[in-house]
């Protein structure tokens, strides 16, 4: 949300009181992606450093494998000093390597490669994730991996060779969300755009074939996340606002309407304006059935859409009044 504020005043108090948030937190390893997160947005200095090496307690302290490799990598992005970046990476990547799940391995894998700047270091480390993806059992979350690890291939490193191989394992997914999802994925990292445009129109098919409307709108979302075409897209985003408008199950509707709004929002609000204010229709209901943190975490993905078609200062009271909660009900 601070991002999103541009008075430095406001930008600051924001960030100290996200900071003070991510402190209290009880679980100490739970609190390392929120105090990396409130570091990369301040400004350079001994407050960042500061925040940062809490972060990195915090990091460090995680037991489970991945999530500890993904947070070192997180921090040490943030670094500004390059030993120090270098020596957490290194860091982050042995934690990495230690991981025996392929699906797990890859993803920390990936998430260390795309910090590193030197490239043959990077290109090995994108081999090893590589390695890890062919290994993965189920085929929707092979295809996602070896299309995020194509992501960073360069052109000589086999990244054509390895995206037509995601898109091989993606058609042969049985289970149509997951398939029209894989698909979608792997489509928005085509080089080429009729190849694109050719994957994305499988995947809508797929898409349109689903009978259950929570799968189908999330399907319709994923595909329209993909479209370059602007035409294209509002048409397929409405297709998903009319079904997800169909789902009966409050909280299940608002996320997913929320997926569409935001998208909304990233098309061009102005074109699609039956859409997002409609998600706060479903906004009492949403909070009666859920609990603080899934209503926090709604207000988190749905702020592109606040700051959009918000008052000026709509995000600075949202704030407060996250703030008042917090001290009402603690």
């Amino acid at each position: 949300m601070a991002e999103r504020i541009i008075e430095r005043d406001e930008r600051k108090e924001v960030l100290w009181e996200a900071h003070k948030a991510s402190i209290s937190i009880k679980q100490v390893p739970s609190r390392a992606n929120p105090l990396a997160a409130v570091a990369g947005h301040m400004m350079e200095g001994d407050e960042r450093n500061e925040v940062l090496q809490e972060a990195l307690e915090a990091a460090r302290s995680m037991r489970k494998a991945p999530s500890r490799a993904k947070a070192l990598a997180a921090v040490a992005e943030c670094m500004m000093e390059s030993y120090e970046r270098k020596k957490i990476l290194h860091e982050a990547l042995k934690v990495a390597r230690s991981i025996g799940e392929p699906l797990f391995r890859a993803s920390a894998l990936i998430a260390v490669a795309e910090r590193i700047v030197e490239a043959d270091e990077r290109n090995e480390v994108l081999q090893e994730a590589l390695e890890a993806a062919r290994s993965i059992g189920e085929a929707p979350s092979r295809a996602k991996a070896l299309a995020a690890v194509a992501k960073y291939l360069a052109k000589e490193n086999g990244r054509k060779e390895v995206l037509q191989e995601a898109l091989e394992t993606a058609r042969s997914i049985i289970g149509a969300l997951s398939r029209a999802m894989a698909l979608a994925t792997v489509a928005k990292y085509l080089a080429k755009e009729n190849d694109r445009k050719e994957v994305l129109h499988q995947a809508l098919l797929v898409a349109r074939s689903i009978t259950i409307p929570l799968s189908r709108a999330k399907a319709l979302a994923a595909v329209a996340e993909n479209m370059v075409q602007a035409d294209n897209r509002k048409e397929v985003l409405l297709e998903a606002f009319k079904v997800a408008r169909s789902i009966k199950e409050a909280h299940s509707r608002t996320i997913v309407l929320t997926t569409v709004a935001n998208h909304c929002i990233d098309l061009n609000s102005s074109r699609l304006p039956e859409v997002t204010p409609n998600v706060w229709l479903d906004l009492p209901d949403v909070f009666q059935e859920t609990d603080r943190k899934q209503s926090l975490e709604w207000v988190i993905q749905t702020v592109a859409s606040f700051a959009a078609i918000g008052e000026p200062g709509t995000l600075v009271e949202i704030a407060e009044s996250i703030k008042d909660v917090g001290r009402w009900w603690p």
